[in-house]
């Protein structure tokens, strides 16, 4: 930037490999206000977005994730963002979940399949051998199947809860621990265990 090679702007900085000296570099001309303050994960997440879109061969399905990355996941950034912020790890949530769009429309396409003739058989044979990106991807079948790109029936399943598993407070403990001390109809056995 001093010698002149690279524009002294955002857009300059984002066309750079995305490490964190560039992070820094960007950080400190904000700071000296070289550089106009912007909503840094938000900028970061439509450079994911065209990253992404420029790795798609096929134009049909680069168009359909286009369609929900900006209909679907923009607007979920921009929720988050007036919440409560965006931070770096929602950013990357919302990243994966394009990501596994992508490739479960890679799937699709390789079989000879379009989205719209998609089975469920090879849905459901995804999901199997994806069990880690389930969730993206339900989050993308429901949003294809409320645009109609995917045949009413297909059934997409709900999304798996885990039990809570946490151990019982401390509170919780002590009351367990009186009233098995103090409680006669409990037999002996039962109460010290």
């Amino acid at each position: 930037m001093a010698s002149g090679d690279l524009e002294c702007s955002h857009e300059a900085l984002d066309a750079l490999r995305q490490t964190a000296s560039v992070q820094h570099l960007r950080g400190l001309l904000v700071l000296a206000e070289v550089l106009e303050p912007r909503e840094e994960q938000i900028a970061q997440f439509k450079r994911d977005i065209k990253v992404c879109l420029d790795e798609v061969t096929d134009l049909h399905d680069k168009t359909v994730l286009a369609r929900y990355a900006r209909w679907h996941l923009m607007p979920l950034a921009h929720h988050r963002l007036k919440r409560s912020g965006l931070n770096r790890f929602q950013r990357e949530h919302l990243r994966r979940k394009l990501q596994t769009a992508h490739v479960l429309l890679t799937h699709i396409r390789r079989r000879g399949i379009t989205l719209g003739k998609v089975t469920q058989t090879l849905v459901d044979r995804w999901l199997i051998a994806n069990k880690s990106r389930q969730n993206q991807a339900r989050s993308f079948l429901l949003w294809a199947a409320t645009c109609h790109l995917i045949p009413k029936n297909v059934a997409i399943a709900t999304a798996t809860r885990t039990v809570d598993r946490s151990i019982m407070s401390d509170t919780d403990r002590i009351l367990i621990a009186l009233r098995l001390e103090t409680d006669e109809p409990e037999h002996i056995t039962d109460r010290v265990t």
